[in-house]
């Protein structure tokens, strides 16, 4: 769990946020009018080699995808093109699933989801419920569960496996098995039932 908080100005009959920016030769600073864009990125944060990109993604406030209930939901919404679209600065608050994408060869793959939740207050409402950026007070979020045990290299694999067979892909996996073992079967089948005619036929124990 980790917050984000983003201050800004927004004209509502533009919809367009209000951004102060000063160029090179200004004197003052000047206000420039954009989309409300919300752009999120992963990074794998690696300690020896640089850090490895894996996905971003873009939500459009005044008109963004609606969260779906879980990542499968996500999955599938995207893939069959169902998703629907939402105002947030007329819902106030919303909260699912999304997917980060990266842009490989011109093309966007699909490289993890996220659930977030989305909050937008007035400037009023923000004094009145004071937050603490990431895990910080005031109103501190909870820390995720991760459960505690000594990492050993040789055991990684089956950690991995557990996961993948387990968690992620049971279905795929037992279905796998049991076609494996029905063509073990009929392999160990067709491979006996000729020696054994064979004896039959010749009289042989």
């Amino acid at each position: 769990n980790w917050r984000f908080i983003f201050p800004f100005s927004y004209v509502f009959h533009e919809e367009k946020m209000v951004i102060s920016k000063r160029k090179v030769l200004d004197i003052t600073a000047g206000e420039y009018k954009v989309p409300a864009i919300l752009n999120l990125q992963v990074w794998d944060s690696d300690r020896i080699a640089p850090n490895d990109f894996i996905g971003t993604l873009s939500l459009e406030l005044c008109c963004m995808p609606r969260g779906a209930r879980s990542w499968r939901r996500c999955m599938m919404q995207k893939q069959l093109g169902l998703e629907n679209t939402i105002d947030l600065f007329s819902v106030r608050r919303t909260r699912g699933w999304w997917s980060f994408s990266n842009f490989k060869s011109s093309k966007a793959v699909t490289t993890g989801y996220v659930e977030a939740e989305l909050y937008l207050l007035t400037e009023e409402e923000a004094k009145l419920m004071p937050a603490g950026l990431g895990r910080k007070e005031p109103n501190a979020l909870p820390k995720p569960y991760r459960p505690e045990y000594k990492f050993r290299v040789w055991m990684a694999p089956l950690y991995l496996l557990n996961h993948v067979l387990c968690k992620t892909h049971r279905k795929k996996a037992l279905t796998c098995l049991f076609f494996t073992a029905m063509c073990l079967f009929f392999f160990i089948a067709l491979y006996s039932v000729p020696v054994f005619i064979i004896k039959r036929i010749i009289g042989a124990k």
